[in-house]
């Protein structure tokens, strides 16, 4: 195998692993370097070196001694596993979408319109969520049910919820959800935004 990349001749060590009767090269961090310089065009081996040289968690959990998960099995202190679990994408809502609905749990990101004029002073918003019951419509579960969520975010105009979904949901609770926005500051005067951002409080 030759690399000439523009470098002067090295003395090269290619490692040869041989594992589950299949046979990788792994070389050391320079050379794979060397095959993405400034316009080179790595080759398709070039690509392979590099991926079969790095450790992956998965196919090489018995070099780095990691065992899969197993929920019935006791674990001691020290030991290592890999547990895998499905990454779900964070669902985004702006004020203008103050009822939606999960089927999963997945990450919420709520997204608002900051006040206009900015405070000198830091501002506070507080964002709650409530969770529909039955014969509820979205007025009504803001009115007398207790919020799920409640959370204080400093200075910034958006704030990502996670576990918001508990489910199966089962009767009488719903899997729909409204949440609202109000500007917190020093005083209990409260100011309708008029923007659909909940209520302030200046």
């Amino acid at each position: 195998m030759t690399y000439n990349k523009g470098f002067a001749p090295v003395l090269v060590v290619l490692i040869i692993v041989a594992i589950g009767g299949a046979t990788y090269a792994l070389l050391p961090r320079n050379v794979l370097k060397s095959f993405f310089q400034a316009g080179d065009k790595p080759a398709e081996s070039e690509f392979k070196d590099t991926i079969d040289s790095s450790l992956n968690l998965t196919d090489d959990k018995g070099l780095l001694g990691l065992k899969e998960y197993n929920p019935t099995k006791e674990y001691l202190v020290g030991d290592t596993v890999v547990k895998s679990d499905p990454i779900y994408q964070a669902k985004v809502l702006s004020e203008t979408q103050k009822e939606f609905k999960l089927d999963k749990v997945q990450p919420v990101t709520f997204r608002w319109t900051p006040i206009v004029p900015k405070p000198k002073d830091s501002v506070t918003y507080r964002l709650k969520v409530w969770q529909l019951m039955q014969g509820q419509n979205s007025t009504q579960a803001m009115r007398t049910n207790q919020p799920i969520v409640t959370k204080d975010v400093d200075n910034l105009n958006e704030a990502t919820i996670n576990n918001l979904y508990t489910g199966p949901c089962r009767p009488p609770y719903l899997c729909e959800f409204i949440w609202d926005v109000e500007v917190v500051v020093k005083t209990d005067t409260k100011i309708d935004t008029g923007t659909g951002a909940g209520t302030r409080t200046n």
